[in-house]
């Protein structure tokens, strides 16, 4: 287990993805996202990629198609931003008053899916949702549930997908920050029901580590990250801690050199890497 301090003060987000051989972090100060590139998480090179960035959003870093974009949002509709060419691609769907991109895509078949959550027209509540890009067009592809009929307001959602099957693993809001789980069989078109997987926690990360399912999440009342993994059984086992000693204001990971590496903004203003072994 290892933990190691970014080089950047007054972070209220981040985001992180692999690219090639390096990760790469996206790193929300104020109006301005800053990117971190790595190759052995000691050694950052920055640059400065938005200055002018309002949303309360985090902008989530992703590797595209070969090349590096970041999902953002302005006045809380989600556009994509690339690095190498500066273009900007646009949401466009009639279902969503607003919607935000809250993890990183998944590639399934010819395109990538992209989880998210909106307010749907006709509801007042935030639910979850799952977006399609191709080919520089992005579109909505399925409600993954609808608050209001599901009783809880269900938000901040992250995709794994495992032996053809599709997880969308998403949290809630307050008091109890149950962590639900929705599958799909259809690359996202249908999903079942979302159900609690008896976790607790913030700011879901998902990832196949291996053939193992794990989740990632931050325990508020315990101040520590938790790593679960899924067993045969469909159940879920806690198998590292991670103490913190400032409120997690966003977490996000990705699995690097065989280790889960995982990145948090603090309340201090700070950002850690953490990489834990499973």
């Amino acid at each position: 287990m290892m933990e190691l301090s970014l080089p950047e003060k007054n972070i209220s987000g981040v985001s992180l993805c692999l690219c090639r051989d390096d990760v790469v972090i996206s790193a929300k100060n104020g109006n301005k996202v800053t990117l971190l590139k790595s190759r052995d998480l000691e050694n950052w090179e920055r640059s400065v990629f938005e200055r002018g960035y309002k949303d309360r959003t985090t902008p989530v870093v992703s590797h595209l198609s070969d090349s590096l974009s970041v999902f953002m949002s302005r006045n809380y509709q989600p556009y994509l931003r690339s690095l190498e060419t500066d273009e900007l691609v646009s949401l466009k769907t009639p279902y969503l008053k607003k919607g935000v991109v809250s993890g990183h895509p998944v590639a399934f078949e010819n395109l990538y899916l992209v989880p998210g959550y909106g307010i749907p027209y006709g509801c007042k509540l935030v639910s979850p949702v799952l977006f399609e890009y191709e080919e520089g067009q992005w579109f909505l592809r399925s409600f993954i549930s609808i608050s209001e009929d599901f009783g809880a307001e269900l938000r901040h959602t992250v995709l794994a997908l495992k032996g053809g099957v599709l997880y969308a693993f998403i949290g809630s809001s307050f008091p109890f920050y149950h962590i639900f789980m929705a599958k799909s069989y259809d690359g996202g078109k249908t999903w079942t029901k979302p159900r609690m997987t008896g976790i607790s926690g913030m700011y879901p990360v998902a990832e196949v580590w291996g053939n193992t399912l794990v989740l990632a999440c931050y325990n508020r009342d315990m101040s520590r990250i938790e790593l679960f993994a899924e067993s045969v059984d469909g159940k879920w086992r806690k198998v590292k801690t991670h103490r913190v000693e400032d409120r997690v204001l966003s977490l996000d990971g990705v699995v690097f050199k065989g280790s889960l590496i995982l990145t948090a903004a603090l309340s201090s203003g700070e950002a850690v890497v953490v990489s834990l072994n499973l």
